[in-house]
């Protein structure tokens, strides 16, 4: 089953309303302002020089509102896919939704995406490409990132925690510099 790109997204700051740090947490994150049991996570790629041979990638995720609830690591490369914007982003999401947070109680995780190609793809678009026994029926680029995002959503559903995405505009991601940063490591 595909996860929910939230209603009322409209690139809006979810900051302003629907979540807000909980610095008594340690790391310190980012909590629904009704539910400490559901959490915000920041992720996002970056790929300087994206389609130019001398392209380098990187990825950055950010749970909460200090540097210790954050991390940046870079895109690793492959004899099979060139380093892209699009590859760093899907990363991003996977290493965000990754992280362990079944033994903080924690029943959703709401990622935090610029990328309409990520938030769209995962939560609308993968339902045409792929069948219900999770076959591609249509031959996407980055095939085998989409696979390793869709088998950690499942494994976190298997868990019991729901995964949402939230399209936010780019000058509200805080994962941003964390995944520049990867890129110019």
């Amino acid at each position: 089953m595909a996860p929910t790109l939230l209603a009322g997204t409209d690139r809006s700051n979810p900051l302003d309303y629907a979540f807000a740090p909980n610095y008594s947490r340690k790391p310190p994150r980012w909590e629904s302002t009704n539910d400490n049991r559901r959490i915000l996570i920041f992720a996002d790629g970056a790929a300087p020089n994206n389609g130019r041979p001398d392209v380098r990638a990187g990825c950055g995720v950010a749970a909460g509102p200090s540097p210790i609830s954050c991390c940046s690591f870079r895109l690793e490369p492959d004899a099979f896919h060139q380093l892209t914007n699009n590859r760093a982003e899907l990363r991003a999401v996977e290493g965000a939704i990754k992280l362990d947070w079944k033994k903080e109680g924690i029943e959703t995780i709401v990622i935090a995406t610029d990328s309409e190609y990520v938030a769209e793809g995962a939560t609308v678009y993968i339902r045409v490409w792929r069948s219900r026994s999770s076959r591609w029926v249509v031959q996407r680029a980055n095939m085998d990132l989409w696979d390793r995002l869709m088998k950690v959503i499942e494994d976190k559903e298997r868990e019991g925690i729901r995964v949402e995405f939230y399209l936010i505009d780019r000058k509200w991601n805080q994962a941003d510099r964390y995944a520049k940063a990867a890129a110019d490591y």
